[in-house]
C-alpha cells in the first residue's frame, strides 16, 4: 500500500478524526483487528504451503 504524503496540518486532522471514530466504534475496531490477524494466519499458511511445494 502506497504511503500518502500529508501536510502536518492534514495529518493532525486525519488523526483526530480517526481517534474520534475509534472511540465511537470500539466494536468495529475490535472486529477489524480480529479480521486482520485471521487474514495474516491464512497468508502465513498459504506461504508455508507454497514454500513446502517448492522444496
Amino acid at each position: 500500500m502506497a504511503k500518502i504524503r500529508l501536510s502536518p496540518e492534514a495529518r493532525r486532522l486525519k488523526n483526530a478524526y480517526q481517534k474520534k471514530w475509534r472511540e465511537k466504534n470500539p466494536d468495529k475496531v475490535a472486529q477489524y483487528a480480529i479480521n486482520h490477524w485471521e487474514r495474516k494466519v491464512q497468508e502465513a499458511k498459504e506461504n508455508d504451503r507454497l514454500s513446502n511445494d517448492q522444496a
